[in-house]
């Protein structure tokens, strides 16, 4: 397999804006910069919020590792 073949494979980006995620539709806001090509095509305006992934720990996982071992 060439590099060309795998370089012209659309990858998904990286993060979205609200009005992309709200319409899903690809979003290059991280690639271009505020605002996005298509928040600044319809003048509407161009919001990114931070990433609530991996801020969640389950509560039973927290319960077991304060409990002293003795």
């Amino acid at each position: 397999m060439s590099n060309a073949g795998a370089d012209s494979r659309k990858r998904r980006a990286a993060r979205a804006c609200l009005a992309c995620r709200k319409r899903k539709i690809r979003c290059d806001v991280a690639r271009s910069g505020m605002p996005c090509t298509n928040c600044r095509l319809d003048s509407v305006e161009c919001v990114v919020t931070k990433s609530r992934r991996g801020g969640y720990v389950a509560r039973t996982k927290v319960h077991i590792m304060s409990r002293s071992p003795f």
